[in-house]
């Protein structure tokens, strides 16, 4: 929100209109999400979000001033997919994860770490942002590519970790089949 009104100079309601476009259709979502998890599995729909997640990122590392009406509507409108997604299907998927026994330290935990990340992702994004403007001499400009560096990051790190995460399980089903 405040990327939108100080750096691309978004009027407060546009702002907010705009923030309506992630929350209004998981009210429809979060059903559609629900049905496909019973059908392909919580991993699959876990999967698919966090790719939608590179793509929101991937738009938003886009969005410039003049072109901000185009690429932040559809990069909040993929995040609303793939938040939908994501809700419906970590909340089934941690369940079947943990053991039976001691799930509320299980839950804690996953809470816990939660709580990590929502205090050290804008610490270190906020870090790295300002390492990317440190030697500018026209800050404002650099400030918005900072911001549109620090996307593209995001979009490069979710990918890796995904790419890793296939890696690691195309060798646990080798090792699978075999010892199988």
């Amino acid at each position: 929100m405040v990327y939108m009104m100080k750096y691309l100079a978004l009027p407060y309601k546009t702002v907010t209109a705009m923030y309506m476009i992630i929350s209004l259709p998981q009210i429809v979502l979060l059903g559609l999400w629900g049905r496909i998890s019973d059908k392909r599995g919580h991993e699959f729909v876990l999967k698919t979000s966090i790719w939608l997640f590179a793509g929101e990122t991937l738009f938003m590392s886009f969005a410039a001033p003049k072109n901000c009406l185009l690429f932040i509507p559809a990069a909040f409108l993929i995040s609303s997919v793939a938040n939908a997604g994501f809700v419906v299907a970590v909340f089934n998927r941690r369940y079947e994860l943990m053991p039976k026994d001691n799930r509320i330290m299980y839950d804690n935990f996953y809470t816990a770490v939660i709580g990590l990340g929502f205090i050290l992702g804008p610490m270190i994004g906020g870090a790295v942002k300002g390492f990317l403007e440190a030697g500018a001499a026209v800050k404002s400009t650099v400030a918005i590519n900072g911001i549109h560096c620090l996307y593209l990051i995001s979009t490069a790190g979710i990918l890796l970790l995904q790419v890793i995460y296939y890696r690691v399980q195309g060798r646990r089903e080798v090792c699978v089949h075999v010892k199988g």
